[in-house]
């Protein structure tokens, strides 16, 4: 496994009826990724002209 600072992915916004997300995010937005045993925090960019992801959104994200 290589670790990597920055990446992009295409992701879908679990809504709240379906255990997810009651708000939108934004810019800037600073989640906890897991990945196997280790939790990693980063900053969502989101794609120009997009100002806010809401719950049953699909977007691509880049994650530095």
């Amino acid at each position: 496994i290589k670790p990597h600072t920055k990446f992009t992915a295409e992701i879908y916004v679990l809504g709240k009826d379906e255990g997810g997300r009651h708000t939108p995010f934004f810019q800037g937005y600073r989640p906890q990724f897991y990945f196997r045993t280790t939790d990693v925090t980063g900053a969502v960019e989101l794609p120009a002209g997009t100002e806010m992801v809401m719950p049953g959104d699909n977007v691509s994200i880049t994650v530095a």
